[in-house]
């Protein structure tokens, strides 16, 4: 947060060129407040593969009616049971802060670990 300096937000991604779009995904939905991190880590992803021209698809996502207005258009379809991996973690009052409260996230497709760490306030 450049207003203070905080560290807000803070998330690393694989899955080869898909990893970029799917820390697109997890980013917008968390920061811009319209859900939770654990929510937008495991809602489906969508990327659109420049190099081949077409769009890859997590098969759940069909349900949100985001494929059949593409194929409209004749985008070329690929239907994947994973697009990228995304494990976050968001501090929503920032750290440093008095009483920081953090929720780390590992993506339910695999391939990471997540834990919440209790800080403690040092007593003088």
């Amino acid at each position: 947060r450049a207003s203070d300096n905080a560290l807000r937000f803070a998330f690393t991604g694989s899955g080869g060129g898909s990893s970029a779009t799917a820390m697109a995904n997890v980013m917008i939905g968390a920061l811009l407040g319209r859900e939770n991190l654990e929510r937008a880590v495991s809602r489906a992803r969508i990327h659109y593969a420049v190099g081949r021209d077409e769009i890859i698809v997590e098969e759940r996502e069909e349900k949100d009616g985001l494929v059949p207005r593409a194929d409209t258009f004749g985008q070329k379809i690929r239907r994947l049971t994973k697009v990228g991996r995304v494990n976050a973690i968001s501090c929503p009052a920032g750290l440093p802060a008095p009483e920081p409260t953090c929720n780390a996230v590992a993506d339910p497709r695999g391939d990471g670990l997540a834990t919440e760490v209790n800080f403690l306030k040092e007593v003088r």
